[in-house]
């Protein structure tokens, strides 16, 4: 195929070098690469809450520094490592480990051990800057764990990728519990402008020794210059509290993106949630994206965002973006 899926270009970015890394150290079979995305914006949240306005604050969406090393083992394997560091979550500026693994690479196969993310964090199509709420129902619920083995393969015009994580450790809707986890995407390319997707996920914690199952599906095509994308997702009953808003879980995206200049882009979208507990809420945002032509990888950006809610009030941000 002419080029890779989504799922198996960010499969392959860790020990390919192709991203937006840059070689600190190559010599002898070793490559050392750092790349760092930082994002600081003027954000004022959605405001549900009908009790107090929200205010208007600088947020730090990303400080984001990734140290990747790999070594060439011959033969096209290839053996890495990766820690990433994040200072721009915590107000106070504390830096935290946002993903560590080690793994093995292959020319279509790609195996890590770590901390990172789940299998279905590849599944969502929202194209918010900043996420108005949870994408997906694996994201509402549990889509990072500390104790996973993450396996990527690509054959043809598929690539899979299945991740388990063993539960030593983790949590379901902020609640510190023993999750075990295991998650499967699956993407297909269908023509150059055509692609689906498939996600599954079964959590079982030991707030009840019960699985929950969830599952979606998504699309992406490409329209001329425009890119149109929809996912659907569902959550099952079974391992949540009967007043747990993952109860019955059922979220939609739908988002197009499009050029309005050389150098701008922009995205209309809406998300879709509704449980078995409470009524349906719409949320929809619209951004605008400029790259400066001399620095492709320095942006300016602002976005709206609203919600159906009652007495919701409409949030908005702007701000810029440095990637190296």
């Amino acid at each position: 195929m002419k080029k890779l899926s989504l799922a198996l270009a960010v499969a392959l970015a860790a020990t390919s070098g192709v991203a937006n890394a840059a070689t600190i150290y190559k010599q002898n079979g070793l490559t050392f690469k750092i790349d760092g995305d930082i994002q600081g914006q003027l954000r004022q949240r959605i405001d549900t809450s009908n009790t107090t306005e929200e205010r208007v604050q600088v947020d730090f969406d990303d400080s984001e520094f990734k140290n990747k090393i790999s070594y060439d083992l011959g033969n096209g394997y290839k053996a890495f490592a990766e820690a990433h560091f994040d200072a721009g979550k915590d107000k106070s500026g504390t830096v935290k480990s946002e993903e560590t693994f080690v793994g093995f690479a292959g020319e279509n196969f790609n195996v890590r051990l770590g901390r990172m993310d789940y299998a279905t964090h590849k599944f969502a199509t929202e194209q918010a800057i900043e996420e108005p709420t949870p994408d997906t129902v694996f994201d509402a619920a549990s889509r990072k764990g500390t104790d996973v083995l993450l396996a990527k393969f690509e054959a043809g015009a598929v690539a899979v990728i299945i991740s388990h994580d063993f539960g030593a450790g983790g949590t379901v809707r902020n609640r510190n519990t023993t999750v075990e986890s295991t998650d499967i995407y699956v993407e297909a390319e269908i023509t150059d402008n055509f692609s689906l997707g498939f996600a599954g996920q079964t959590i079982k914690a030991d707030l009840t020794q019960e699985d929950s199952n969830a599952y979606g599906i998504n699309a992406k095509i490409k329209a001329g210059t425009a890119k149109i994308a929809i996912d659907y997702s569902k959550r099952d009953d079974t391992a949540f509290d009967s007043d747990d808003d993952l109860v019955g879980l059922k979220m939609t995206n739908a988002s197009v993106k499009f050029p309005i200049a050389k150098s701008t882009k922009a995205t209309l979208g809406m998300t879709n949630q509704s449980n078995r507990a409470d009524s349906v809420n719409d949320f929809w945002y619209a951004n605008v994206i400029y790259k400066f032509p001399q620095a492709k990888k320095v942006s300016v950006f602002a976005e709206i965002q609203d919600s159906d809610a009652n007495g919701s009030d409409a949030g908005f941000l702007a701000g810029m973006r440095v990637k190296f």
